[in-house]
């Protein structure tokens, strides 16, 4: 209901209202594909965060704190939707041009090192169900 009722005519308003305003479209996408991320629509956040990302890299560059924040969100999108091998590889872009950018203590940098440890950690459990699921039954 949500959905159908609040977000779906939300990002028609984005696509009308800010037609020309394409910067302003990409942060309103990245806002409800994080709301889309919390309620638990990962394939809706991924499409938002998507078109998020692609404008903040055209527009503002690989190094620019809002599209290193988009490529952040898109890695967790990507980890909860199982897709950890991606996701992993957008949570080190995130890192490497954090790191590039603020240093390795600044808290952005820091959080992006927290993230690809969440998401190495959960590589490592899903590895581990796989092996003990195929493990013969006595």
């Amino acid at each position: 209901m949500i959905n159908r009722e609040i977000l779906v005519p939300a990002i028609r308003t984005i696509d009308v209202r800010f037609k020309d305003d394409r910067l302003v479209a990409a942060s309103l996408r990245h806002s409800l594909a994080v709301l889309y991320q919390y309620i638990g629509m990962y394939d809706e956040a991924r499409r938002l965060q998507d078109s998020a990302l692609a404008t903040r890299r055209l527009l503002l560059g690989d190094e620019h704190p809002q599209t290193l924040e988009s490529i952040s969100r898109m890695g967790s999108i990507l980890e909860d939707q199982g897709n950890l091998a991606e996701a992993e590889a957008f949570c080190r872009e995130a890192l490497t041009k954090r790191q590039a950018a603020f240093g390795d203590n600044h808290r952005d940098t820091l959080d992006a090192m927290g993230e690809l440890g969440r998401d190495r950690k959960s590589t490592r459990l899903n590895s581990s169900h796989e092996w003990i699921s195929r493990m013969p039954s006595s």
